[in-house]
């Protein structure tokens, strides 16, 4: 089984500000790593803006081999789009565009690799249960995670269900049903969204309207581990902190606000 734990990271001028990253880094190490037989690859997506003489830095403060890719091709987008947008002080176009990468962009990087392993930069893994990924594995379970969530971003709520609708050619928006993933943390088979018709049907939702309103990867993601009847699978025994919201994540909360 080959696998790789990934995270899209920012770059800084100021070194110190890694900290976070490196805390990242030698959780994965200290939880996951460390106590595998498996090959895994640890891949670190930035937006060219991590220079290589600060990617040196981030190896020689990780235990784990790094591979950085640049996929700031992902990050381009129409400046128009700018006098659309109500709310930009709150989310800018990086974070619109971030989400875009994490629900679409970030598949075609990842078609060699039967798992991913999402592992955001400002997640520190406390407890892993090594045996969720035997299950995963013999199981070939498709998709999981350590808690649910739901969408709190009102733009997003009443405008991506009639989207998806669309997409889906569905009658009914059931599939939008507050119980999603929190994606800052999960384990996926990558096969499932490279599919033809997942993959078109992702694309069709990275558009304008997708940066206008801000739509995030958590609801698409979700949404279409629904429509499409795929189980989300609780990792067991496992919780992270995620320090960008300050909240300990376990598979004991449902998390009902992102915002």
């Amino acid at each position: 089984m080959s696998i790789a734990i990934v995270a899209l990271v920012r770059g800084y001028k100021d070194k110190n500000k890694y900290k976070d990253l490196f805390l990242r880094n030698e959780s994965i190490f200290k939880h996951i790593s460390s106590k595998v037989s498996e090959k895994i690859d640890f891949i670190l997506f930035h937006e060219g803006n991590i220079s290589f003489s600060h990617q040196k830095y981030i190896q020689e403060n990780s235990k784990d081999k790094l591979t950085f890719i640049d996929v700031s091709q992902d990050f381009n987008f129409d400046h128009e789009l700018l006098n659309q947008v109500k709310d930009i002080e709150r989310f800018n176009s990086g974070y619109r565009l971030m989400c875009r990468f994490n629900f679409y962009g970030i598949w075609k990087y990842l078609e060699n690799y039967d798992y991913v392993m999402r592992v955001d930069e400002d997640v520190i893994i406390e407890k892993f249960d090594i045996r969720n990924i035997n299950f995963i594995k013999e199981n070939e379970v498709i998709f999981s995670t350590i808690s649910l969530s739901g969408e709190s971003h009102e733009p997003t709520n009443e405008t991506l269900p009639e989207a998806l609708k669309e997409v889906f050619n569905s009658n009914s928006t059931n599939f939008y049903n507050h119980k999603f993933p929190y994606t800052n943390l999960y384990i996926s088979r990558t096969d499932f969204w490279l599919e033809s018709n997942i993959s078109s049907n992702l694309k069709k939702l990275a558009s304008d309207r997708q940066f206008i309103n801000r739509w995030g990867d958590l609801p698409i993601l979700g949404s279409f581990l629904n429509f499409y009847n795929k189980e989300i699978y609780l990792l067991k025994n496992s919780t992270y902190f995620h320090s960008s919201h300050n909240t300990q994540v376990s598979n004991r909360k449902f998390l009902k606000f992102l915002n």
